[in-house]
């Protein structure tokens, strides 16, 4: 299964996304710790996680996943995994 993570560099109104998303590059990982993982990454440089889209579901938006990341913060640390 794949997600796709996409985020802005910083925050922007959810309009202006939503204008952007089909521009803007995105991440694309085979498990969901891993782009929770980049979502937390991202996060800390100031950056906004906007959504994860799953092949097999709705989409995680963006407080979904700061929920996500508050509750599973010590076990995303080293996420995303490098190959």
């Amino acid at each position: 299964m794949t997600y796709r993570l996409f985020y802005t560099d910083s925050d922007v109104p959810k309009a202006m996304y939503e204008a952007l998303k089909p521009t803007l590059m995105s991440y694309v990982y085979d498990e969901l710790d891993d782009a929770l993982g980049k979502a937390r990454q991202i996060k800390l440089f100031g950056g906004v996680p906007w959504e994860i889209e799953r092949a097999d579901g709705p989409a995680i938006n963006r407080y979904q996943i700061d929920k996500l990341l508050d509750d599973r913060a010590a076990e995303l640390v080293n996420r995303p995994k490098v190959y």
